[in-house]
């Protein structure tokens, strides 16, 4: 398996090449929602906030992107979704669907999924920030873009569809 640094590479380049422009920021590995107010501030953008979830049997697997200010309430989602109830799925499910480890989840890791096993789960209210703040696979870069351009070229790229879903909590 390619190194953490060639999958990052990997990524920006297919980013590049298929034309979606983005500004990107190195920093110090980030572990929490709270400490990304400078990055969003360096790079104009708001971070989405990436939960990788499965159902009780795992079987079905989920990537939610939702504003970092949201909570996220299995019992909300899953009735949207028409799925048993949510859990967080185990970090070996997700670093063998996305390639991604704890804390660098990304809608990025859909492109390693060349088998579609994981749905993707858009909460609405992302989609009013001019600027989405994820990750490349590693939580030691961000990586600030259109939204509604990286979801065209993840479905071009990687044939994932999304589903947008309503959260209402706040934190």
């Amino acid at each position: 398996m390619e190194s953490k640094q060639e999958q990052i590479q990997y990524l920006l380049d297919l980013l590049k090449t298929n034309h979606i422009s983005f500004q990107s920021k190195e920093h110090k590995e980030v572990t929490s929602m709270d400490e990304y107010e400078e990055i969003e501030k360096d790079l104009h953008c708001e971070m989405a906030k990436n939960l990788f979830l499965c159902n009780r049997q795992q079987t079905s697997f989920y990537l939610l992107l939702m504003p970092k200010d949201k909570k996220f309430k299995t019992k909300e989602l899953s009735a949207q979704i028409q799925s048993a109830r949510l859990s967080f799925a185990s970090e070996e499910s997700l670093s063998s669907l996305l390639r991604c480890r704890m804390g660098s989840t990304s809608i990025l890791g859909l492109l390693f999924d060349q088998e579609n096993k994981v749905k993707l789960l858009i909460d609405k209210d992302l989609f009013s920030f001019p600027l989405c703040g994820i990750h490349p696979c590693d939580n030691r870069m961000t990586l600030s873009l259109n939204l509604k351009e990286l979801l065209s070229f993840i479905e071009k790229e990687a044939h994932h569809t999304y589903q947008e879903v309503t959260l209402f909590g706040l934190e």
